[in-house]
């Protein structure tokens, strides 16, 4: 199941590092507060989830499509965003 999500080993897919770049830098000239990360250090100890492998294997079936992926907190209280500061951003 979990190599369906892409969880069975670390995987590396195309990106758009100056469009992130750019993306990142819009959202804190709007008052939108981000953290980044180029890389993770130890793929095995932590990476993506399945919200991020999942559409990438199932929608994009095989195709090399540049992806950014954005996380939100919604696990871990107090700072999890309200539905509506989602909506904003």
């Amino acid at each position: 199941m979990l190599k369906n999500y892409a969880m069975d080993e670390p995987h590396t897919f195309p990106s758009i590092a100056g469009f992130a770049r750019k993306l990142i830098e819009k959202f804190i000239d709007h008052d939108i507060d981000v953290g980044a990360a180029a890389q993770v250090q130890d793929p095995y100890a932590s990476g993506f989830g399945h919200g991020i492998g999942f559409p990438i294997v199932r929608l994009f079936r095989g195709k090399k499509i540049p992806v950014i992926p954005l996380l939100l907190n919604t696990y871990y209280p107090p700072n999890a965003p309200r539905a509506a500061r989602c909506h904003d951003i």
